[in-house]
């Protein structure tokens, strides 16, 4: 007779079940991550964008977003009523949100990036961006 014994078929299930017993969180950890540090590259996307807006302000050019101390961080980013704002394109509501965090620096507004892991919205990054009514002095985060 050819084939494997039920023991040694046992023994094969055994192994692999303690085989993705320790894969399974390992990559959960590591999707977490992923996530977490894509929110980050966002994040300074976004702080770049605010500087180079800045710098258009200051180079007196029309291609800038007026951003005043009462500015919400949402419509910043991007207000989906206009389609304008520092990103390109809406962030995906459903992985990331953008909060407006108390400041009280008088040159920039500060907004919190928030990112959906496992379901609940965690605050990742603050993100400063200056606004145009700054007195050209850069803070970095």
């Amino acid at each position: 007779m050819k084939g494997f014994t039920l023991i040694e078929l046992v023994v094969i299930i055994v192994i692999l079940g303690i085989l993705s017993a320790v894969a399974v969180p390992k990559f959960i950890s590591l999707e977490e991550q992923v996530t977490t540090n894509s929110a980050k590259n966002i994040a300074g996307s976004i702080q770049t964008a605010g500087l180079m807006n800045f710098a258009a302000y200051k180079a007196r050019s029309s291609k800038y977003i007026s951003i005043t101390k009462q500015s919400s961080c949402n419509n910043v980013v991007y207000d989906d009523a206009t389609g304008l704002g520092l990103m390109a394109n809406p962030l995906d509501k459903s992985k990331y949100t953008i909060t407006d965090v108390i400041n009280l620096a008088p040159d920039y507004i500060t907004c919190g990036l928030n990112v959906n892991i496992n379901g609940k919205f965690e605050r990742v990054s603050d993100i400063q961006i200056l606004t145009t009514e700054a007195g050209g002095q850069v803070n970095p985060a």
